[in-house]
This record gives C-alpha cells, sequence and structure tokens, in this order.
C-alpha cells in the first residue's frame, strides 16, 4: 500500500473507515444500491474487507482508510499492468 494514497484518504474523510454508503457514493458511483455493493463484495468481485463497527447487526457496514488505500493502489497496479 502506498502511503500516499492512504494520507490523501485521511485528509479528506475525518473519520479512519467510510460506511458502506460511503464508500458507494464516492468509490463505486455506478452501482445503485448499497444492498448491491455489498453482494459483490461478499462475491469476491470487489477485494475490499467490510467490518462492523462494533457486534451488532445493526452496526452499519464500514471499510477501513488501509483498507481502501490498498485496494486503490492495487487497482491502479492492476489497470497499469494491463
Amino acid at each position: 500500500m502506498s502511503n500516499a494514497t492512504l494520507h490523501q484518504l485521511q485528509r479528506r474523510h475525518t473519520r479512519p473507515y467510510l460506511t458502506l454508503s460511503e464508500l458507494r457514493a464516492d468509490h463505486f458511483p455506478h452501482i445503485q444500491t448499497d444492498r448491491h455493493l455489498r453482494r459483490i463484495i461478499e462475491e469476491g468481485q470487489v477485494a475490499i474487507t467490510l467490518q462492523r463497527l462494533h457486534d451488532s447487526n445493526r452496526a452499519p457496514l464500514v471499510v477501513t482508510l488501509p483498507e481502501l488505500a490498498r485496494y486503490l493502489d492495487a487497482q491502479l497496479q492492476q489497470h497499469h499492468a494491463a
């Protein structure tokens, strides 16, 4: 993971994570619903790990900024390799 990517994300966001809705709006605007994004992440089509903020089914699903930075860097490398 590039520290530059992580630092850019940290400057942009005030919390150390994004909710599923924020992730979709910022990085997957072509996906219409949170449910669809969650499904393709769980199916492995998008290599991001979602977590809950605490042990409750009602807790929001989030992705940490380091995890998002790792994913973005991997996507960039994959794009340049093609």
